[in-house]
């Protein structure tokens, strides 16, 4: 068994939390293995590639470094989150990564965390920790002050007018607050908070 190999082997057996990856990887590494959907598979998919080469015999000293720089500088899968369980899927799990991963973001940064954005963060939690709510790609959820107050809908049948018309509504209902709108389609979560337009990268914050 090839040194690699062996190190894969370790590596399957392997299950650290976020705090246990940041003391032993770069942290922008389990960052990484934290908001990409597929990290394991375009992890794998990279160390194939390596492998190939070598076999081939192509540039074989460098490819064999490169391979084992990526090995011991990157998580062998997402962190494991004690705190929630583990029946949940996988896309779920994976999206209460990102979200948590914000919040702790949040709490380190000099702003610190929004709290209109964190009670919808928090509830959206709830929401996914207990079923109530699935990562669905194409389906949109949308928030306001802590409660889910449109979806799951299509997002081609999204219309942000909608938003504008109700949220005097909401603001009556539910008080003061921020809107969220939950999308995960994207294969890379999206780390920007408050997520008013689903469309591209341009994002807004509504506060009222």
């Amino acid at each position: 068994m090839s040194s690699s190999q062996e190190g894969r082997a370790v590596e399957a057996t392997a299950r650290m939390t976020l705090d246990e990856m940041l003391a032993k990887y770069p942290k922008r590494s389990v960052e990484q293995a934290v908001i990409h959907r597929n990290y394991k598979e375009g992890r794998e998919q990279t160390i194939r590639k390596f492998e190939e080469q070598i076999c081939r015999g192509i540039h074989v000293e460098t490819c064999m470094a490169g391979l084992k720089g990526f090995l011991e500088n990157t998580p062998p899968a997402p962190p494991f989150d004690p705190e929630e369980p583990e029946d949940l899927d996988e896309d779920v799990q994976w999206r209460l990564r990102v979200l948590k991963y914000m919040d702790r973001v949040g709490e380190g940064s000099d702003a610190g965390s929004d709290e209109r954005d964190l009670k919808n963060r928090n509830a959206i939690v709830k929401a996914y920790r207990q079923q109530k709510l699935k990562v669905q790609d194409g389906q949109i959820t949308v928030w306001f002050a802590g409660h889910m107050v449109m979806g799951p809908l299509s997002q081609r049948d999204f219309d942000f007018q909608d938003i504008i018309d109700d949220i005097s509504k909401w603001t009556e209902q539910y008080g003061p607050g921020r809107i969220w709108v939950e999308d995960a389609t994207l294969p890379l979560a999206k780390m920007q908070s408050a997520a008013i337009a689903p469309y591209g990268q341009c994002l807004q914050h509504v506060v009222c």
